[in-house]
């Protein structure tokens, strides 16, 4: 299943579907596109770095919900950072602002990241992917996983390692080419953002809000969803399966 691509900021709207429930629901996806072998290493030291500020920023301070987290991840084959909050103190198009201010202030966190910091995460990360399985399902699970989803690139892990023993990546220039990339808001930044609304005040009146110059989707049935989508692109299914250490 391919992932979209869209051309411009993308952003649901629906109602809570459970009757008179208070809590809202926003889960913004800032992506990346398809990773190279490098890029999933940086991606995966970058999620360790970013869940901590996301969660005392949001849920510590701001105080949003119960439910907070961010972090890098795979959509199908495609890297992205996905920020998630769930409650009822403020609603979707707050949080959306808070998420967006936060996203630039990691930026900053992420330029004060020392060598030493990479390299003990960089190793922590290489001691977990050379452990060898331990029962017949975890030794059938590291071949069925390529299988299932078509890559065929059994060697991935391997191939990460690689690169994280190679000198590619000894400081945090990696990590901040990658965020600017996700996060820095420009013409070119994919973001596709969910907003569901809880029970209300004001619940009508966001739910029928016009967005400016983003594309709004509020109707979620296969045909409402094909017919706005129809003039948008997605992204290539391919998988980049290349040793990136030389």
């Amino acid at each position: 299943m391919a992932v979209l691509d869209p051309a411009e900021e993308v952003e649901i709207r629906i109602a809570n579907p459970i009757p008179d429930d208070p809590n809202h629901a926003t889960i913004a996806a800032y992506q990346f596109g398809v990773p190279t072998i490098a890029d999933r290493a940086v991606l995966s030291i970058l999620s360790g770095l970013i869940e901590r500020p996301v969660f005392e920023t949001l849920r510590t301070k701001h105080q949003l919900g119960y439910v907070v987290f961010g972090y890098a991840t795979l959509h199908q084959n495609i890297a992205e950072v996905q920020v998630l909050v769930q409650g009822f103190r403020k609603d979707p198009d707050a949080v959306d602002l808070l998420i967006e201010s936060t996203m630039q202030n990691i930026t900053q966190i992420l330029a004060n990241v020392k060598p030493a910091e990479i390299e003990t995460r960089k190793q922590s990360m290489i001691t977990s992917y050379i452990q060898k399985p331990t029962s017949m399902s975890g030794e059938a699970g590291k071949f069925w996983g390529p299988i299932w989803d078509e890559t065929l690139c059994f060697h991935k892990k391997e191939l990460v390692v690689k690169y994280l023993q190679s000198d590619k990546f000894v400081n945090n220039e990696p990590l901040l080419k990658m965020w600017k990339k996700i996060a820095e808001p420009s013409k070119d930044r994919k973001k596709v953002i969910v907003k569901l609304f809880g029970k209300y005040d004001g619940e009508k009146e966001a739910l029928t809000a016009d967005r400016g110059a983003n594309k709004v989707v509020k109707l979620i049935d296969s045909s409402s969803v094909q017919k706005q989508m129809k003039d948008e692109k997605y992204w290539p299914t391919d998988v980049v399966c290349e040793d990136a250490s030389v």
